[in-house]
């Protein structure tokens, strides 16, 4: 129950896991929370509840999933280079993502939503390339199903890092 697991996340997750709710961010029962926000709190608590809490194999299984995350970025980063700066440069952005030591460590190094949030707001940004037609002779026309993914998108990142919603606006 080290508190380096996590931090407040790794709290919460384990009050989740073993049945006692959304709460206790800090040492003891200290009772319900706000303090953090459910979406990576929720995947954590599930891997805890699947394989024990703070458990060796828990943050091997989390750490695989950041970094999963963070692979599942890497096209995401290609197409944001291509759309700007051609397909040259968008492959070097793809490499320079997936070998950069100092984008390695979010995923095997901590246990935290760095990963997630990053590929949740990569994803918002290559959308919304895609439906303003950035890098494309012809934009296509924009369909209701794209604005609803669009808010999807912005929904899972406010419930993962609320501070990227800030960017929103722009």
């Amino acid at each position: 129950h080290h508190f380096e697991f996590a931090w407040e996340t790794g709290r919460v997750a384990a009050s989740l896991a073993a049945g006692h709710g959304y709460s206790s961010p800090f040492s003891g029962d200290t009772g319900p929370t706000t303090w953090m926000v459910p979406g990576f709190t929720l995947l954590l608590s599930a891997v805890f509840k699947v394989f024990g809490v703070y458990t060796l194999l828990s943050a091997w299984v989390i750490q695989t999933i950041d970094s999963l995350f963070q692979a599942l970025t890497a096209p995401l980063v290609f197409e944001m280079g291509t759309r700007v700066a051609g397909r040259r440069n968008g492959l070097w952005a793809a490499w320079i993502w997936a070998l950069y030591p100092g984008i390695m460590q979010y995923g095997v190094k901590w246990i935290w939503e760095t990963s997630l949030s990053t590929l949740l707001f990569a994803a918002v940004l290559v959308l919304g390339m895609r439906m303003r037609g950035t890098g494309e002779k012809s934009p296509e026309a924009q369909r209701g199903r794209d604005w609803a993914l669009f808010g999807l998108l912005w929904g899972a990142i406010s419930m993962t890092n609320p501070t990227l919603l800030l960017m929103a606006p722009v």
